[in-house]
């Protein structure tokens, strides 16, 4: 018996001192990386740049205003491994620069990885494009297959490349939603909307089971204008007739028959691309014509991808100067502290209230949101306020959206530009309040309370809402919705009437908002930028992008990250450390109802959000 305890008890000594081993091991790695990682982040790696080269423009997932913080290692695991999203300032800012610099030599544009982009994004980056065609260098496209949103990009170049196994996937502009009155009624669960303003349809798909004649007239009105930006630049973009994409649309199975069932062949015919070939043929083709450019190297051109180029960019900006500052709140406003790629009430506000430390000339705000919490939005208009109270001029960019509280935070600007495209106004408000009486009595589970003061409204989820508390709640929302109505006519020095009419939650688009007064004037960003220099009285001045500070651990895991990645390139470790850890991926049924719950976390319950404002 004693043997057999000797037995064991050796082998849970050897168990132990395995784990130990292991232990220690993976400490000694952890440390090593951390090292590397350290050693990286003070010896970053400098890549030649070569005298001439080509650009190539490669947008990889979303076009973004402000880049959303992900957990390195989610993204080290991703198996895609592609960027999620794309910058579009440094885009735009590497174009730009590349039209006055002799070391490019023309465009190569890949639009396989875009996906996810706002039309009025695309159409800022379009408008780079332009420019740089008008410098006298020249654009190539090629790809495999453009949808709608990538044919936009691409019809901006001098030539357009197609597989011959591919199609230009163009289908218009439609807007969905999915309502889910009838799901809560079977559930038993009453949903009660207080809302001010009768196009305020942000929560509609919770109290009915069609769309509203209102929500209906607006979203029909903003996709036709949508569609109308995007039909008008593709045919001046290819010198076709104007309403020749809806010809398209309108006889596209005759003429798909017409070109033997070849949707490739049929956008040769109809003019959306200028040749069609196999992948090897593909190549040759811009092989030929890169071999055209003048002083073209026998050896063939480099390219350089946007990423090198704008870091070449930064080593050559200048440190010193007049400063006007670009703050970007993208994302839906939310309550509390925020990670990049949402706006955080307090982490906003903070943001730009920390400016005022650091005195720049200007300050331009680029908002791209839909808006969410009244509160936080209030928080970041006052800390606007207190710039322009400081003497520094604000003005706001408006991207591909700034509705309701996104454009609650515009009135605390002194300049307001939109783009033709932004999705804007919105002035509404509307609370939200789930009550499930009656599916937990069907469970058999009854709610009952005691209460010093009876008469007093009160909340539970477990009992149906009183009509005193009904009233209350309408009260509140009633008095914000004349907060909002005061704050715009106040910014927009109008009568109060007359912004009245122009609210009730409608949604305009730039274009219609600045013909309303609604907006200042139409442009981007840059624009934008130069009314705050105007305003400041500045001719030269450089631009600095404020971004919001990681913390120390967030910059140690990217800087790890960084070295992992160098470290396991070319190997298959990577790839099985992806399989290992897929089963711990979180799923993204689980992602969306997170991103569900989080978007109501107003204290009050009180929300400026307009869910019909997002991307197409």
């Amino acid at each position: 018996m004693s043997k057999l305890w000797s037995v064991i008890a050796a082998l849970f000594r050897g168990i132990v001192k395995a784990l130990t081993l292991v232990r220690q091991a993976a400490l000694a790695l952890l440390t090593a990386v951390v090292l590397l990682a350290l050693f990286g982040a003070f010896n970053p790696t400098v890549q030649p740049f070569p005298a001439r080269a080509l650009l190539e423009l490669a947008p990889s997932g979303a076009l973004v205003d402000q880049l959303s913080y992900r957990d390195p290692f989610s993204e080290l695991l991703d198996p895609d491994g592609s960027p999620p999203e794309t910058l579009l300032r440094e885009l735009i800012g590497a174009v730009d620069a590349a039209a006055n610099d002799p070391a490019i030599a023309a465009m190569v544009l890949r639009t396989e990885r875009m996906s996810g982009a706002d039309t009025s994004k695309i159409l800022e980056l379009g408008d780079a494009l332009l420019r740089f065609r008008a410098s006298g260098k020249a654009i190539i496209a090629s790809a495999d297959y453009y949808n709608q949103g990538q044919y936009l990009l691409a019809s901006h170049a001098d030539r357009i490349l197609l597989h011959q196994l591919g199609e230009v996937a163009i289908d218009s502009v439609r807007a969905q939603r999915s309502y889910f009155a009838d799901l809560l009624e079977r559930l038993k669960i009453d949903v009660h909307l207080f809302r001010a303003g009768e196009y305020k349809d942000a929560a509609e798909p919770l109290v009915r089971s069609t769309m509203s004649d209102n929500s209906r007239q607006q979203l029909l009105r903003l996709v036709d204008q949508r569609w109308e930006l995007i039909s008008a630049r593709i045919a001046a973009n290819r010198s076709l007739p104007r309403g020749a994409l809806d010809d398209l649309l309108i006889n596209l199975e005759s003429k798909l028959d017409a070109a033997a069932g070849s949707a490739a062949l049929l956008a040769e015919r109809s003019g959306l691309v200028d040749a069609v070939a196999g992948r090897i043929g593909l190549d040759q083709q811009l092989d030929d014509w890169s071999n055209q450019l003048p002083a073209a190297p026998a050896d063939g051109w480099p390219l350089v991808g946007v990423a090198q180029y704008s870091a070449r960019l930064r080593s050559q900006q200048s440190a010193s100067g007049a400063v006007i500052t670009v703050v970007t709140a993208a994302g839906e406003i939310l309550d509390g502290e925020q990670s990049a790629g949402a706006i955080g009430g307090d982490s906003s506000a903070a943001q730009l209230l920390a400016l005022l430390d650091e005195t720049p000339q200007a300050v331009v705000l680029r908002i791209d949101s839909p808006g969410g919490s009244a509160l936080a939005s209030e928080l970041i208009r006052e800390a606007l306020d207190e710039l322009r109270q400081a003497g520094i001029p604000v003005v706001v960019s408006m991207g591909s959206t700034a509705a309701s509280g996104g454009y609650w935070i515009a009135t605390g600007a002194d300049h307001v530009v939109a783009q033709p495209s932004t999705l804007t106004g919105s002035i509404g408000v509307f609370g939200l309040l789930p009550t499930a009486q009656r599916g937990f009595e069907a469970l058999g589970i009854n709610y009952q309370q005691v209460s010093s003061s009876p008469a007093a409204p009160s909340y539970h989820p477990q009992q149906s809402l009183s009509p005193a508390a009904a009233r209350l709640i309408q009260s509140g929302v009633d008095s914000l919705y004349q907060r909002f109505l005061s704050l715009v006519a106040e910014a927009r020095q109008q009568p109060l009437e007359t912004i009245a009419e122009l609210a009730g939650g409608r949604v305009w688009s730039g274009s219609d908002a600045h013909a309303l007064g609604l907006v200042d004037q139409l442009g981007d960003l840059n624009t934008a930028i130069q009314a705050a220099a105007e305003r400041a009285g500045l001719s030269d001045y450089r631009v600095d992008y404020d971004s919001p500070e990681l913390t120390v651990w967030e910059q140690l895991a990217v800087a790890v990250n960084e070295q992992l990645r160098i470290a396991l390139r070319g190997t298959d470790a990577l790839a099985s450390l992806r399989q290992l850890m897929a089963p711990a991926l979180p799923g993204a049924a689980l992602s969306s109802a997170t991103q569900l719950y989080n978007s109501f976390n107003d204290p009050h319950g009180r929300y400026l959000l307009c869910t019909l404002c997002s991307d197409d």
